[in-house]
């Protein structure tokens, strides 16, 4: 199961000023869960959160070096914990090839793991990356005619022996 990152801002009890995860034991506070996207990272994008809600508009914050950091959970992805990652989104933004990879890089299918939008921008870094070494920008493909060596053929079927047992074992994040 992926699980998701849930966010947390904490608001100092009965007023609707929000502090920052690293001050909130100086301050008796309700922790909050807040919309995901809001955050990189742990970063509060404090002009989306305050237009999030009406009772949010007027919040004040107190920050932590010039940032709102907000706190963190791993638990399962809820609509009521505002971490859902809608697939379609990233398949815009980064492309199915991308999702896929990302998801077999996140381990064993039967294994609980977090989502982490960062590391799915590692992926379509390393796909463009491996793009580029054959296709350049004009879109032509870079291939060699030449015949393979011996020991570039003992790779090749090595490789191949190895992602297809992976594949028989779901074991995609392997070397």
């Amino acid at each position: 199961m992926i699980q998701g990152n849930s966010r947390l801002v904490y608001r100092i009890k009965n007023t609707n000023t929000f502090v920052s995860a690293g001050l909130k034991d100086e301050y008796d506070t309700d922790t909050l869960y807040v919309e995901y996207s809001f955050c990189d990272g742990f970063e509060l994008d404090i002009s989306r959160f305050t237009n999030w809600r009406e009772e949010y508009s007027q919040a004040q914050f107190i920050l932590e070096n010039g940032k709102y950091i907000c706190g963190g959970l791993v638990e399962k992805m809820s609509k009521r914990l505002f971490n859902v990652v809608n697939p379609d989104d990233i398949i815009e933004q980064y492309g199915t090839d991308t999702f896929r990879m990302y998801e077999m890089f996140l381990g064993p299918l039967e294994v609980s793991k977090p989502w982490d939008t960062k590391g799915i921008e590692g992926v379509h870094r390393f796909l463009k990356k491996l793009w580029r070494l054959y296709v350049d920008e004009t879109h032509e493909v870079h291939l060699s005619e030449e015949e393979p060596s011996k020991d570039e053929f003992k790779v090749l079927h090595q490789t191949i022996k190895k992602v297809a047992s992976d594949i028989e074992q779901f074991a995609f994040n392997t070397l």
